[in-house]
């Protein structure tokens, strides 16, 4: 059941398109309550003193620290302001959060009391994506910029694991008005578990299709996802760095895809 979904803004830049994806969800799930966030990260103004007055270039940049504080302070109330008006243009009757502080953490927080997180996908993971993503205990869709958005296929990166048959339950129980669903595995054993997904589909009511392939994983679940709306994924196996560092497809996947994808 779909009860909060937290919509988290880094950039404003990101705002009409992941509201966009927001309206898409509420639409197909009305009851559900869409909260917008925004934190920035203006410190107390000693430690912001402290910290630039340590710094050669900035000492001599800025003759006035007191000034330079109100100035950053200033844009990022503005920025914030912007960020909220734009959010509750589209999703008039929702809530908007404005945080100050350490991104990563309040966000982990606040996520402890809504069912999942939506985050802008871009072609590098943000710090703040990183953290959530080696930490959350909550579902996150990281959605990039598209013209259109959809709920009606989805497709699951099967690698027969526990993680990914996590994910694919924990999606169908918050998206349970779903019915479209493909399972891709690639360099798999057709045997493993073949029959018992099937029959649990079936008694799920979903339209179920199945596909075994071989090759590159990551090129592969890239050519698939193009036919559907979302890709589904299990946490990653390792931390981001070493993702990268041992080239797994799970972090190929994230930052290459073109359709959203939801993690958990």
């Amino acid at each position: 059941m779909l009860n909060r979904i937290l919509v988290a803004f880094v950039e404003e830049k990101d705002v009409a398109y992941l509201t966009k994806y927001a309206k898409t969800i509420k639409e197909n799930y009305p009851d559900a309550d869409i909260v917008g966030m925004f934190i920035h990260s203006v410190v107390d103004k000693d430690d912001f003193k402290e910290f630039m007055a340590a710094d050669d270039l900035y000492r001599l940049k800025i003759k006035n620290i007191d000034k330079e504080y109100q100035r950053i302070t200033k844009s990022e109330k503005e920025r914030s302001e912007r960020i909220e008006k734009a959010f509750l243009s589209i999703m008039k009757d929702s809530k908007f959060y404005n945080m100050v502080g350490d991104s990563s953490k309040i966000l982990l927080e606040e996520l402890k009391f809504f069912d999942l997180a939506i985050l802008a996908k871009s072609s590098e993971l943000t710090h703040e994506e990183k953290i959530l993503l080696n930490t959350h205990h909550k579902p996150v869709i990281l959605v990039p910029e598209l013209e259109n958005y959809s709920l009606e296929k989805v497709m699951l990166a099967y690698d027969q694991q526990t993680k990914s048959n996590k994910a694919l339950f924990n999606f169908m129980e918050i998206f349970s008005n779903v019915t479209e669903f493909a399972a891709v595995t690639v360099n798999g054993d057709k045997k493993h578990d073949e029959e018992d997904l099937k029959l649990y589909m079936e008694k799920a009511g979903k339209n179920f299709k199945r596909e075994f392939t071989s090759g590159e994983v990551h090129k592969i679940i890239l050519e698939y996802s193009k036919g559907y709306d979302l890709i589904i994924m299990g946490d990653l196996k390792h931390s981001i760095m070493l993702e990268k560092a041992i080239r797994e497809p799970g972090i190929k996947i994230i930052e290459s895809a073109k359709k959203p994808i939801f993690i958990a």
